[in-house]
């Protein structure tokens, strides 16, 4: 019990810190494409990095916030169609895992999706670095 507690403590950290690393890369590569390594004005620097930390939040966050969507349900009638549409793609070959109808897709889809909250937290964190490059933007002009 408690190794298997570990062991989803660990996955937890793992997710957090893939998605944090993910977020400074395309910061880092929107920082690189704007020219902030060849910039030397402090208030350009600084717009820079904001849009640089901006960009991947909202990615994140909207990503995140996609998947909470989607658990919800609100989404179920297009997948339930391109499942459908693949099933007639492959010629109606029947298997006991494809749902018939759509209600039975709903309740088997009915509590295996999961909120991406680690997409949610970090692309807010994300943000709040970008409002904070912001005002110390705005206090140095």
């Amino acid at each position: 019990m408690q190794m298997q507690q570990e062991s989803s403590k660990k996955h937890t950290l793992v997710k957090y810190v893939a998605t944090v690393v993910v977020g400074l890369v395309i910061a880092l590569l929107f920082c690189i494409l704007k020219g902030l390594f060849k910039t030397e004005d402090k208030g350009t620097v600084l717009r820079i990095l904001c849009d640089a930390f901006t960009v991947p939040g909202i990615l994140l966050t909207c990503v995140g916030l996609l998947t909470l969507v989607i658990k919800e349900g609100a989404l179920d009638g297009i997948t339930y169609s391109f499942s459908s549409m693949r099933r007639v793609r492959r010629g109606y070959v029947s298997d006991e895992k494809t749902p018939k109808t759509y209600y039975d897709y709903k309740e088997a889809a009915k509590g295996k999706r999961k909120i991406a909250w680690h997409l949610i937290i970090v692309g807010l964190g994300f943000i709040a670095v970008a409002i904070a490059l912001v005002i110390i933007r705005n206090s140095l002009t």
